[in-house]
This record gives C-alpha cells, sequence and structure tokens, in this order.
C-alpha cells in the first residue's frame, strides 16, 4: 500500500528577528497566522557564539512553555545570516574551524537535542577566493569540510536530530548545483 507523505507548513522565525524576540511573542503571531510549526533561526536571539549558556537555557525553556501555552511547535533550528558572514567550517585557520563545529554547531545540536527538536540545518561553508582558484586546493578544503560534515552528521545521528545543509545560489558557497548536493549526500 502506497502511503503519501506528510507535508507539514512551517513558518521560519526571521520575520521576528529585533521586533518580537521573546519565544512566546513570535510564537503567539505564529499561532494567530494559523501556523502551528516554527523553525528558529539562530538569528533571533540565540546564536550560540554570542550567547551565554545561562541565556541559551532560559531561552529553551521559555520555548517549551510558550509551546505548550500556544500549541506551535519548534521542531527544528537552522543558522542565519551570522553564518553567510564567514568562511566558517573552511576556515583557513583549522582551529577556527574546530571551534565552529564545536561551539556552534555541536552546542545547538546539543540544546536542540535535549529539548525534544528533530533537525538542525546550516549553511557554514564558503570558499576564498584563492582557493576557488586552484582545483587541488579547491578539493582539498571540499575534502576537509566533507570529513566535518560526516563528524556532524554522526554527532546528530547520535542525538537524534536530522541535519539539513542549505543548498546555495553562488559557486563560492557550497553545494552550488544539484549534482555537487547529491555528491555531498553520497
Amino acid at each position: 500500500m502506497k502511503r503519501d507523505p506528510k507535508i507539514y507548513l512551517v513558518l521560519d522565525n526571521c520575520f521576528a528577528i529585533k521586533r518580537w524576540v521573546r519565544p512566546i511573542v513570535w510564537m503567539e503571531i505564529a499561532k494567530e497566522l494559523g501556523f502551528r510549526y516554527v523553525q528558529a533561526s539562530t538569528d533571533n536571539e540565540i546564536d550560540p557564539l554570542f550567547s551565554t549558556s545561562d541565556y541559551m537555557d532560559e531561552w529553551f525553556k521559555e520555548v517549551d512553555a510558550a509551546s505548550k501555552k500556544t500549541g506551535v511547535t519548534v521542531p527544528s533550528m537552522y543558522t542565519g545570516y551570522q553564518t553567510y558572514r564567514t568562511v566558517g567550517l573552511a576556515h583557513f585557520y583549522e582551529d577556527m574551524a574546530r571551534h565552529l563545529k564545536e561551539q556552534w554547531i555541536f552546542s545547538l545540536i546539543d540544546r536542540a537535542s535535549a529539548a525534544g527538536m528533530k533537525g538542525i540545518g546550516f549553511s557554514l561553508y564558503a570558499v576564498p577566493d584563492e582557493k576557488m582558484q586552484s582545483v587541488d586546493e579547491y578539493l582539498r578544503l571540499e575534502d576537509r569540510f566533507l570529513s566535518i560534515m560526516a563528524e556532524v552528521g554522526d554527532y546528530a545521528y547520535d542525538r537524534g536530530l536530522q541535519v539539513s545543509i542549505e543548498q546555495m545560489y553562488v559557486p563560492y558557497q557550497p553545494p552550488f548545483t544539484i549534482s555537487q548536493s547529491e555528491h555531498y549526500l553520497r
């Protein structure tokens, strides 16, 4: 028996950035608009590199309380604009890439998992121009990134989360094409 997939309409909370920053407020607005699911962007006051640990604990408690009050669920999170401002996991200083992996990605995975979320998504990789000009350098950087992503995938899987990588629209922010996205998935 063939079953049709369930499809959910999900609103992301970027509409609320700098206006409605408390989870109860943006969740109430989402409910008024008819949404039952909201994907949380780290741009809306929950970026792991800017937020204190105590604040992040409080934010997740607020999301839980607001969800119970409104009936709106936050099933996943994704990186916001901040990650577009850096080469991220392709950083030339490998300790920076490690720092982002551990303090940004792993930290958010741990908190999202503890909160019962199902997924995390991001774009954390851009290729500097000097690497774009050399096929060998580009492929070396891509291999390093894919190795890191394998670690991230295993880490998330062990905590019950799915990982999504945003397919981008310019060559220096891979995956840029459908075939490159398929390559990354393999």
